[in-house]
């Protein structure tokens, strides 16, 4: 019997279920979307087949099921964040009008951008680690030589103190922009 909440996710990955609940979680969730969007048409029938597709295309490429399964973690912990952070300011007295003109600053949702960005790549190197696995190590045989002739360059670039440099630049970037941006 499943203890804790781990156990049963543990369970259910023993027993392959996520490749059964992701892709139908995303197929239900591309279907309200257009229902509510109205994108393609106004029949829900069209609609709920298209819901219908993309679920079947999901589940028979289980390395986007992985990476799915993965990834919705962290936007579910993102949600819960931004709805405390809600809570919080609606508690201090702020009103809802201001915090849905506080969301329409590009800087705020530049910065929700940016933390997506790095939750997807963080994920997508994770579970995409067998292809993106460089074939040599990372302080040694690089050279000048392998860098400019044998496509090493790439090699610096997924080196983890450049990656994380690189993503410390693009948050402070972020912070930059949000500090000395002016509405017109």
């Amino acid at each position: 019997m499943a203890r804790t909440f781990l156990d049963a996710v543990g369970i259910f990955q023993e027993i392959g279920l996520q490749y059964f609940l992701v892709p139908l979680t995303i197929g239900v969730i591309v279907f309200a979307i257009l229902e509510k969007t109205k994108l393609f048409s106004d029949k829900t029938e069209v609609n709920l087949f298209i819901g219908i597709l993309i679920f079947f295309f999901t589940a028979m490429f289980p390395p986007v099921t992985d990476f799915l399964y993965n990834l919705l973690p962290f936007f579910a912990v993102l949600l819960i964040i931004l709805f405390f952070m809600l809570l919080f300011f609606l508690f201090m007295g702020a009103k809802t009008e201001d915090v849905a003109n506080a969301m329409k600053n590009p800087a705020v949702y530049m910065l929700l951008i940016v933390i997506s960005i790095i939750f997807v790549m963080y994920v997508a190197g994770n579970v995409f680690y067998t292809q993106l696995n460089p074939p040599t190590n990372y302080t040694e045989n690089v050279s000048y030589t392998n860098i400019t002739t044998e496509g090493g360059g790439i090699l610096v670039l997924k080196n983890p103190k450049v990656f994380g440099m690189v993503v410390f630049l693009l948050l402070l970037a972020v912070a930059a922009f949000a500090i000395v941006y002016k509405p017109k």
